[in-house]
């Protein structure tokens, strides 16, 4: 090349490189061979572009004034004349790809007599290979304690980077297994470790994680009959990177998962367990799919890392086991056995909340082992469940059309979000049935054909506030719902009842003053009227009143009570009135003193 003229560019593609997607850029920088046609000096700069497109850097200006051919300058020690560290202008790295489509280039910078004439301009690109690196871990029976003894000579530890299946192994499957001398993949790499060979299909074990790009994969769990998620290297794992090698890309029956076209994770995809489970490592995240439509089908979930569920539909035929956070979003999780003994356990409220939780296993029992929550409704289609020693607290809906175990807990409707109680069988018993969320409106199902009955065996508070009244009433409107409370209740206040049914048998529910009776309740909503107590006879007026001076809210020492100014005056017979007045009482909130009140 020559050049002349002041302000010409030159810009030249350099063939592609032989660097691999795994290797590290150091540096690339730019040489040059030249010489002027005569002793008349004319400048020019050396320049790098990552792309036809991008920014050109430059070099400091060469100035050769001399016929004798030279390199990278005109003194010693001639070092190249342009480095980039990094990409032009940018401060990511070279890449493989970037270093294919870099351009190196000229620019003349005087507008002299001479000619600088370029034989060479080349890019050298200093990089590091990388070392092999080791993937290892442990492998247990399915009770994730008991090392794996079942080497037959025939099966091993294999891994496979994205969909492709290493050569390297590890021949022996036992508690500790470590495979060398692998090739490190790109970050981001799916990772799938799994017993290859393994002729017992019970003895099979697969784990997925993603590579992080920085030395050797460590903390791979395999554990029999599980699909494990995560390692040391602490990512986050999604159905469609889960797909990089499950069951229909591999064409291997050891790997026993599948992630369907449409995105849903099937663990046991040839149904050949009964017990399989999938287990997310503490430290990793599983996230099927951020925007949905990722669904999740196990026979057992077990979370010690996080679970992250967005809107996807979990459906799990035995147990749930969270001890690591559960992200409900707005997600289904439905419990689907048609066995006895499935327990949900671990951390499931607060943060790790359920969004909607539905039991629909026609002959399956459920336990709670700690206390629960929803964020939206509980449900029960079939099957039955036993309740929360502690509280179970339901924002929205409670529907019990199978069975349901009190187990002496409490449920709570925390929400203002209107809420449907309802059973399509004879009735639910609650032992502890509380709200007091203020302007809430439960709505009971409507009693027809003797079912259903709403059982209250403990205590039943529903506790609005002042000007925010709770509405309790059937969910049909002018047709009661049916209660019948095992005991004497007095923690109903601040309540608007409409359609309050009472079942044969029931006690009492002893309203205040706070609450209205809207319309259509039966006698067991029992509201105060105004009889008073006098001389030993019961005098009976709507606006009669009497102040009485008492010692303190129960010592029920009673002075002599006076009627209103300029009326006669009359004597508490103490002897017939202390049990009422002991029993039924009704704080002032002025002075000291007590407006007697009767029921």
């Amino acid at each position: 090349v020559s050049e002349t003229t002041s302000g010409d560019i030159d810009d030249y593609n350099i063939d592609d490189s032989s660097i691999s997607g795994s290797d590290t850029v150091n540096l690339v920088s730019v040489g040059v061979r030249f010489n002027t046609s005569s002793a008349t000096q004319e400048d020019f700069r050396v320049r790098l572009k990552d792309a036809v497109g991008g920014v050109a850097i430059e070099s400091n200006t060469l100035s050769p004034a001399s016929t004798t051919w030279t390199t990278n300058a005109t003194a010693a020690p001639k070092l190249y004349p342009l480095t980039a560290y990094t990409r032009p202008e940018q401060d990511t790295a070279w890449t493989d790809t970037t270093l294919d489509t870099a351009q190196v280039g000229l620019r003349d910078v005087l507008a002299g007599t001479g000619t600088v004439q370029v034989t060479a301009a080349w890019a050298l690109v200093d990089y590091t290979e990388p070392q092999d690196i080791s993937v290892s871990g442990t492998c247990d029976d399915f009770d994730q304690t008991t090392d794996c003894t079942s080497d037959d000579g025939s099966n091993s530890v294999a891994v496979a980077f994205d969909g492709t299946l290493q050569g390297q192994s590890d021949a022996t499957v036992d508690g500790s297994w470590s495979i060398t001398g692998v090739t490190p993949p790109a970050s981001g790499t799916i990772v799938t470790v799994f017993i290859n060979g393994e002729a017992t299909p019970s003895e099979r074990a697969v784990a997925v994680t993603k590579y992080d790009g920085t030395g050797d994969i460590t903390g791979v769990k395999l554990f029999q009959r599980h699909l494990t998620i995560g390692s040391d290297d602490n990512q986050t794992l999604s159905n469609a990177d889960i797909d990089a090698y499950d069951n229909s890309v591999s064409g291997d029956e050891d790997i026993f998962f599948e992630v369907s076209a449409g995105n849903d994770l099937t663990v046991d995809t040839s149904a050949a367990y009964t017990d399989e489970e999938l287990y997310i490592v503490v430290g990793n995240t599983y996230r099927p799919a951020s925007g949905g439509g990722g669904d999740v089908n196990t026979t057992h979930l077990e979370n010690d890392g996080t679970f992250q569920a967005d809107a996807n539909a979990i459906n799990v035929f035995g147990s749930w086991q969270n001890d690591g956070t559960f992200t409900a979003g707005t997600s289904s999780v439905t419990m689907t056995s048609t066995t006895t003994g499935r327990t949900l356990s671990g951390t499931l409220t607060g943060t790790s909340a359920f969004y909607d939780l539905t039991f629909s296993g026609s002959g399956g029992a459920w336990s709670f082992s700690a206390a629960a929550e929803t964020d939206r409704d509980f449900i029960i289609t079939a099957g039955t469940v036993t309740a929360p020693s502690g509280n179970l607290t339901v924002a929205r809906n409670f529907t019990n059309d199978g069975g349901f175990t009190h187990n002496s807990g409490t449920v709570i409707l925390d929400t203002t979000t209107t809420a449907t109680v309802s059973s399509s069988n004879s009735g639910t018993t609650f032992n502890h049935f509380t709200s007091t969320a203020a302007t809430k409106t439960i709505q009971f199902e409507k009693h027809t054909t003797d079912v259903p009955v709403f059982t209250f065996a403990g205590t039943f508070t529903i506790t609005g506030t002042a000007g925010n009244l709770i509405n309790l009433y059937s969910d049909t409107s002018a047709t009661q719902w049916k209660a019948h409370f095992n005991s004497d209740q007095t923690t109903v206040t601040y309540v608007n009842l409409r359609d309050g049914g009472c079942d044969t048998g029931t006690s009492t529910v002893f309203m205040d003053a706070t609450s209205t009776s809207v319309s259509n309740n039966d006698t067991c909503w029992h509201w105060p009227t105004n009889r008073l107590w006098s001389g030993g006879a019961e005098l009976q007026s709507a606006t009669a009143e009497v102040e009485t001076n008492f010692n303190d809210g129960s010592a029920l020492s009673i002075s002599t009570s006076t009627k209103r100014s300029g009326e006669a005056a009359w004597r508490v017979n103490t002897t017939s009135a202390n049990a009422a007045f002991n029993k039924y009482f009704v704080n002032s909130p002025t002075q000291s003193k007590y407006w007697v009140r009767f029921y």
